[in-house]
Formats: C-alpha cells, sequence, structure tokens
C-alpha cells in the first residue's frame, strides 16, 4: 500500500495553487468542479508526490494553527529554498537550523496554516 496524495483544505485555491506551483515547484496536473461549491486541485512534486487542494462553499473557515499533519520535503539545498520562499513571502518562515548530526532544517506554512518543514540531509 502507498499513499496515493494528501489533501489539504483551503480557503482560497487560486492562492494554494499559486504557492505549490511558484514556491515549491509542484505541477498543477488537473483542476475540476466535482459539484456545485467545490473545487479540486491537483499538483504533483518534481519526485511525483501528489497534494490536492479543496474548497468547499458548505465548510467552515479553514484553520490549520493547530495542525498536527506537517509536509516535509527533501531538498538540495536549505539556503537556495529559504531565499526562494522568503521571496514568496512565506507564511511563517523560520531561518534554517542545522541540528545534531548535521541535519538542516527550515520551517514554513502554506497559505491554509499547513506546516512545511525542508530538509537537506549531509552526508
Amino acid at each position: 500500500m502507498q499513499i496515493a496524495f494528501v489533501t489539504v483544505g483551503t480557503d482560497d485555491i487560486d492562492a494554494s495553487v499559486r504557492f505549490y506551483t511558484e514556491a515549491l515547484d509542484f505541477q498543477l496536473t488537473s483542476r475540476l468542479a466535482p459539484s456545485p461549491g467545490v473545487e479540486l486541485a491537483f499538483l504533483t512534486d518534481p519526485s511525483g508526490i501528489k497534494v490536492e487542494l479543496i474548497t468547499r462553499d458548505t465548510d467552515p473557515p479553514v484553520t490549520n494553527a493547530a495542525c498536527s499533519v506537517f509536509l516535509t520535503f527533501h531538498v538540495d539545498d536549505i539556503d537556495a529554498t529559504y531565499a526562494r520562499l522568503s521571496e514568496k513571502k512565506a507564511p511563517g518562515l523560520k531561518s534554517p537550523k542545522t541540528l545534531p548530526g548535521g541535519l538542516k532544517l527550515l520551517l514554513a506554512k502554506d497559505p491554509n496554516g499547513v506546516v512545511l518543514g525542508f530538509i537537506e540531509e549531509t552526508d
């Protein structure tokens, strides 16, 4: 068994699509409205990981302030990732840290409050 995709609820699907495509290099693979008041966008990152963004008129406002799901990405260059996210004004962006053992970690949030982690593994 393997995960097909991760779903992220959003109040502003256009802003979320822009963030994932412009700041995180995801590609929009499809966008559809399967029923009135519901819109979906499917995105894929360069390694094939898929994220579904969903907005529903009937849902309460999205709040991921106490989100227990994080999305974590491997990156080749943590400093370049930090610069790119700074340029895109990623919410909640923290400066990169080097953890004991050499792992480099960077934290930010997507426009919906979902915590995003970026790690650069050192040899």
